[in-house]
């Protein structure tokens, strides 16, 4: 996480305050495809839980709900001052434009 302040000479606040957070998130995977098992399938269910708590957490911010559930996930508790609040944030994504990973990376 990197924080930024823009301050005035002659103000005891920051004007603005900008935080940028660099997050590698793990693919969305289908166990049928990769045929994962043992501890590759226990590490792909928790990605999958991961993810899906992430949509969870946007999706009830797109519908105006009071309960936010930023405690589903370590991924959504750290990213909960940048999801909540007066922020803006922006998500950049790099997903195969492959017809076979279509449903992969539509999750």
């Amino acid at each position: 996480q990197i924080d930024v302040q823009q301050w005035a000479a002659d103000q005891a606040k920051p004007l603005a305050v900008s935080s940028l957070n660099i997050i590698d998130l793990a693919g969305s995977e289908r166990v049928s495809k990769t045929r994962a098992q043992g501890q590759r399938l226990k590490e792909a269910g928790r990605i999958n839980r991961s993810l899906s708590a992430l949509g969870n957490v946007i999706a009830a911010i797109n519908e105006g709900n009071t309960h936010i559930p930023f405690r589903d996930s370590k991924l959504t508790r750290l990213l909960t001052a940048a999801l909540g609040g007066n922020s803006c944030t922006s998500m950049i994504c790099c997903i195969s434009p492959a017809l076979i990973h279509r449903d992969e990376s539509r999750s």
